[in-house]
């Protein structure tokens, strides 16, 4: 759950639900049941369902590249040195 603002400590009585498990548009984008959401301070990302598996395979790409990277970063103190050797960027 992510909110932009804060919301009564109850909504019984307040709120009433016209709809659950459908497809709706947040912030310009769609967002469907089975859908991911992740998000942090700096932003939210919507991976939708067909794609997880490709997402998911990219991030354990990702982090195996970056366990890697730290033992270069200790040795040179240099960040630089390890995303040109590691093409991470």
């Amino acid at each position: 759950m992510w909110s932009r603002s804060q919301t009564p400590a109850t909504s019984v009585g307040r709120y009433v639900p016209v709809a659950k498990n459908v497809p709706v548009m947040c912030g310009g984008i769609l967002v469907r049941p089975g859908d991911w959401i992740v998000a942090d301070k700096t932003g939210v990302v919507v991976v939708p369902k067909e794609s997880l598996p490709q997402v998911l395979k990219l991030l354990v790409q990702y982090d195996e590249k970056e366990t890697k990277m730290v033992p270069l970063i200790k040795e040179t103190k240099s960040m630089g040195k390890a995303l040109q050797e590691f093409n991470r960027y």
